[in-house]
């Protein structure tokens, strides 16, 4: 028999969230600002002073303006993005209860560590969520002097290519962030700045296997609309933007992983040379 720590575990997305949500408006903290009295309710506060709030005062309001009723989420993509907000807001509430007790005699040490372990078991906990029930995983970003958390797809080509150009890993990783998912304007932006770095090591690529893909992938970039607005530019019909970006967004990442193991096949070469001219 099998032990709790080597059963397979299997969870449904939708009952997930339904128990983390459950979860902030059952952790009940005592001290707090605003008749506030768990953890949800601290959350509705914090947002107000959260760099990112986007001149909103409380969570409704927010999703609101992003077409979102907190009251009816009926859909994976909106569960998404409500976690998203709750896991930056639960990152950002430590920081709150702080920045409040610096500037007014409210709060104590006892008070700011409760918070923050609070914070952080449930963080863990939807970060659990995540990857049991969608292979997806949490991606920081440097932002306003405060990070950034967003919910990314798990990928392993992607991980695989940000080892091999790290200086494109915000770009490459960002292209999988949930709320990037059905942006045309992220998604060409994204696939400029890969242009941008490729184009100068274009004739290393004609060199390889993946030269066919290489030249696709520019001839297309320089043809469909993508870099240049011109009339003689062949026009992608909105419905077909999002996939042909996407298959535009695997041909680059065919090309950097194969200039990168060429790299590291030539390397090996040139070491196993050395090894065997030194054994004679």
């Amino acid at each position: 028999m099998k032990s709790i720590f080597e059963v397979e575990r299997r969870k449904d997305f939708e009952t997930g969230y339904n128990r983390f949500v459950n979860a902030l408006e059952e952790t009940e903290l005592t001290g707090l600002p605003d008749g506030a009295d768990t953890m949800a309710e601290y959350m509705d506060y914090c947002i107000r002073y959260w760099p990112y709030r986007c001149g909103t005062d409380n969570i409704n309001d927010y999703l609101a303006d992003i077409n979102i009723d907190r009251s009816y989420i009926d859909t994976d993509e909106q569960r998404y993005i409500v976690l998203e907000l709750y896991l930056n807001l639960l990152h950002w509430a430590p920081q709150q209860y702080i920045h409040d007790s610096q500037r007014t005699a409210f709060g104590s040490l006892n008070m700011s560590n409760e918070i923050a372990d609070e914070s952080k078991r449930l963080i863990t906990n939807l970060e659990y969520i995540l990857e049991q029930c969608c292979n997806m995983r949490v991606r920081e970003e440097n932002g306003k002097g405060v990070e950034k958390y967003c919910i990314s797809k798990r990928d392993p080509i992607v991980d695989a290519t940000v080892v091999c150009v790290p200086e494109l890993s915000s770009v490459l990783l960002g292209y999988l962030d949930i709320r990037n998912k059905n942006d045309i304007s992220y998604k060409k932006r994204a696939l400029e700045v890969i242009y941008k770095y490729m184009e100068p090591h274009r004739n290393e690529y004609k060199g390889l296997i993946c030269q066919p893909v290489s030249e696709e992938f520019f001839a297309c970039m320089n043809s469909l609309g993508i870099r240049h607005n011109t009339e003689n530019q062949r026009a992608i019909p909105n419905a077909k933007r999002i996939s042909v970006y996407d298959k535009l967004f695997e041909m680059a990442l065919y090309v950097l992983q194969t200039k990168a193991t060429n790299q590291a096949c030539k390397e090996m070469r040139l070491m196993r040379t050395d090894f065997e001219s030194k054994a004679k």
